[in-house]
């Protein structure tokens, strides 16, 4: 737990606060335009961001902006040539979420500050502030935003808060979770929700989302009513957790990591409308697994055991696994299904690389990460593609712990 757990308890006694407030957050801060020379072959560029981590991957505008958020509650925009636009100050504590992007180009994040409120901040393509929604009485936001396909941003309160949280466009609470328990988890991760159907083959109609506390949950996206939770591990051991971020599959399954005491660790598949498991596929060894990502014809992708990545079909059997000794991070699929990216390493305390694998298993290329500041740059977010998934952005930061030492924003051409 964070270090406001007390104050959120105490605030747990009263009723949460939802409240929307048009611009009161900070003005935009323009940034002097500067980025770092850009590398030739698949590296198009790479940009410092003035930041000790950034925990979540880069967003992407219609314009072809590029956003993070970092560990200080500092939103960058980066132009699409990897120069800097602007930095919006949440007022807060960072990280707490992913960045989302709207049609229109609003920019979503949280914040937040010490004491029991967090701020989900909405952004203006030019770095202004546009509204700010806050909900008092929690521990922060522990997922979200996410934009449902209904144009709502989603977010997920934690203790005492209201949990799962629907905002309009305007900056309006569209609906608050109804008749279920506060949600719970150990620590605050910032999972990104996923929205798929409720019946295998139907329309979109409901939120997913998954926590460290080991369950996974369902909810109605048309009120917020809860559908299932169900628990996908031991309760018993807090420390051994999975990476709790769902996937939908191709025909609606809702796939999660988990890790149960009598087998062990796995990648499970769940029935969106039940919560039922469907199958569950363990591979040896399996000593923890990445969140996976899913292919159209119903295979998923994901790593076992720090270093693994293998393929799973859609019954659970393994089609394929590439190994060589190093360190691998969850992959993620690109939007044409022709490229799996992964972020890793050779080894723990060396420079990482980011790797680009064939949907049969196959390493096409890799991009080494250099050593600067005293300490080796690693990666530390999947990618963001492009919607032609020419382009692939990521993060890496340097934790050696220097002070000064940036972070950095990579921008790859995924291209033969």
């Amino acid at each position: 737990m964070n270090s406001k757990l007390h104050a959120s308890l105490l605030a747990s006694l009263s009723a949460p606060v939802l409240c929307a407030l048009a611009g009161t957050a900070s003005a935009q801060a323009l940034a002097s335009p500067v980025v770092a020379p850009a590398p030739s072959g698949r590296v198009v560029w790479r940009a410092p961001i003035d930041s000790s981590l950034i925990l979540h991957r880069p967003a992407l505008g219609p314009d072809g902006t590029v956003y993070v958020n970092d560990i200080d509650g500092i939103l960058h925009a980066l132009r699409p040539d990897g120069t800097q636009r602007w930095t919006f100050d949440g007022q807060g504590q960072g990280a707490q979420g992913p960045t989302a992007v709207g049609a229109d180009g609003t920019v979503y994040f949280v914040a937040d500050p010490v004491g029991t409120d967090a701020t989900l901040h909405a952004v203006n393509p030019d770095g202004t502030s546009k509204w700010t929604f806050v909900v008092s009485g929690s521990q922060g936001v522990i997922a979200g935003p996410n934009i449902a396909p209904s144009g709502e941003i989603c977010i997920v309160t934690d203790f005492g808060g209201p949990g799962v949280v629907a905002v309009t466009p305007a900056g309006r609470a569209a609906w608050t979770q109804t008749g279920t328990p506060a949600i719970v988890e150990f620590g605050q991760i910032g999972a990104e929700i996923v929205f798929g159907p409720s019946l295998h083959g139907g329309p979109v109609d409901s939120l997913f989302v998954g926590f460290n506390s080991k369950l996974l949950y369902a909810f109605r996206l048309v009120d917020g009513a809860q559908r299932f939770a169900v628990s996908v591990g031991s309760q018993t051991d807090p420390l051994l957790q999975p990476q709790a971020q769902p996937a939908v599959a191709a025909d609606g399954s809702i796939l999660l990591a988990s890790f149960r005491s009598t087998a062990g660790w796995g990648l499970e598949s769940f029935d969106p409308d039940s919560g039922a498991l469907e199958w569950r596929y363990a591979g040896f060894p399996a000593n923890g697994m990445s969140m996976p990502t899913t292919n159209p014809n119903g295979t998923s992708y994901l790593v076992r055991s720090l270093s693994r990545l293998v393929a799973v079909d859609a019954v659970g059997d393994e089609m394929w696994e590439f190994f060589d000794g190093g360190i691998l991070h969850g992959p993620i699929l690109s939007p044409n299904a022709e490229l799996l990216l992964a972020g890793g390493a050779p080894g723990f305390g060396q420079a990482g690389f980011f790797r680009a694998f064939s949907p049969a298993g196959t390493l096409l290329w890799q991009v080494d990460l250099p050593s600067e500041d005293g300490g080796h740059l690693v990666p530390n977010s999947r990618a963001r593609f492009s919607l032609d998934g020419s382009r692939a952005y990521l993060a890496a930061t340097n934790p050696s712990g220097k002070e000064g030492a940036p972070s950095w924003v990579y921008a790859l051409r995924t291209n033969p």
